[in-house]
């Protein structure tokens, strides 16, 4: 019995550390680093920042996040065979990789950014890239209070950005404040784990390392653009007024999806151990509570968010309000899905991420551009409430397919 309370202490002290680590971070970025950039660029400019940064975080957590997640799911393999390495190799192709794609979306989307806004925003890329792979060594100890200071040396990189351009005055450098965060990052990582010292090297299971690698880049990649695809989509048709429009509407339920990813990351590190056995009935319980969760912030969303959104985004609330209630159950219902698929993740056959993710991509992308051309911006809201909705029903009798009692 006391085995059972201590191991139910250790998951709540886990989530409860995670979530704090990515509360210090999306606190910094969302109270104070967004809503300052809202209050020194104009609408159109901080809706064309918005979205470059979007293509940036999602490069960010799909590189970073699926070579970590790979290096959770083949972690006892490479100790059952006494191997080492493939993982910095496979890093370090992606970096490159990744570092090209940003550099021509970047010049596609604004030919006027200067030189070196592109190189910080490049050096942003691949340090973030190398900081989403290097947080792995703190998942795989379970060790969530070196994560927490890690997050907490970005936040302070963040605030140290903010500071440095607001005493130089020189509006573009605004991608230090993001690419200071990965930097101060980076430095703890290096100070207190062993992640970029390991054997850089290749192995007899590379080709199976290396194929999992694949199909999460793949699946995360459409899953992350989704998260960011109302900016990309929304940029090119109705212009960088409507991208900074729908992004403050659904700023407030966007802050439950900054909260459940890191639970999510905490399941799947469970998840990922040896004598972890996950049942019908277990699977079903996260779903209800999470649902529970949910349903308790869209009712706070429902009293509190005009009134925070408007403190933290002043000059845009106005054109924001209307489309409060739907953008913020939209990002409510796709946070409740992330849940959901870390045990799908785990448990489902692997070639099931691609089914989903496409179908829903397939989904989000035809709704959001027919209802973006037909209805504008209420059109795209409508669109993609139903996608994530779609999404969700997905995930769950996938989970519920292949997770045995």
């Amino acid at each position: 019995m006391k085995s059972i309370i201590s191991s139910y202490k250790n998951v709540i002290k886990d989530f409860s550390l995670n979530i704090l680590a990515s509360f210090v971070i999306t606190a910094v970025t969302q109270i104070i680093v967004y809503p300052w950039l809202a209050r020194g660029y104009e609408a159109a400019l901080y809706g064309v920042i918005l979205t470059i940064m979007g293509v940036g975080n999602t490069i960010v957590s799909t590189v970073g996040g699926s070579v970590s997640n790979t290096r959770l799911l083949m972690e006892s393999e490479y100790e059952e065979k006494h191997e080492a390495g493939d993982f910095l190799p496979i890093l370090l192709f992606l970096e490159l990789l990744a570092a090209v794609l940003f550099y021509v979306y970047i010049r596609i989307t604004d030919t006027y950014i200067g030189r070196e806004t592109v190189a910080m925003l490049i050096l942003y890329l691949v340090l973030g890239n190398a900081r989403g792979y290097g947080v792995v060594a703190y998942r795989l100890e379970l060790n969530f209070k070196r994560n927490l200071i890690c997050s907490i040396a970005v936040a302070v990189g963040n605030i140290a950005g903010v500071a440095i351009i607001y005493k130089s005055g020189y509006s573009s450098l605004w991608p230090l404040i993001f690419l200071l965060g990965e930097l101060f990052g980076i430095i703890v990582i290096l100070s207190n784990s062993h992640i970029f010292r390991e054997r850089f090297a290749i192995t007899q299971i590379m080709s199976k390392t290396a194929w999992k690698t694949a199909i999460l880049l793949i699946t995360t990649l459409m899953a992350n653009i989704l998260i960011y695809l109302d900016r990309m989509l929304l940029l090119p048709i109705l212009g960088g007024e409507a991208v900074a429009t729908y992004t403050t509407a659904a700023f407030f339920g966007k802050c439950l999806g900054l909260l459940l990813t890191p639970m999510a990351g905490v399941l799947l590190s469970y998840f990922a151990q040896s004598d972890y056995n996950m049942t019908k009935s277990k699977y079903r319980k996260i779903n209800i509570s999470v649902i529970g969760f949910a349903a308790v912030f869209f009712a706070i969303t429902l009293i509190a968010s005009r009134w925070i959104t408007g403190l933290l985004y002043p000059t845009l609330i106005e054109g924001a309000a209307p489309f409060l209630l739907i953008a913020n159950l939209t990002m409510i219902i796709a946070s409740v899905g992330n849940m959901t698929q870390a045990a799908v993740l785990k448990y489902a056959p692997t070639g099931f991420q691609i089914v989903i993710q496409s179908a829903y991509c397939v989904v989000y992308l035809g709704g959001g551009y027919y209802g973006s051309i037909q209805g504008g911006l209420w059109g795209f809201s409508i669109a993609a409430l139903i996608a994530a909705g779609f999404r969700f029903c997905l995930l769950y009798v996938i989970g519920e397919k292949y997770i045995e009692d």
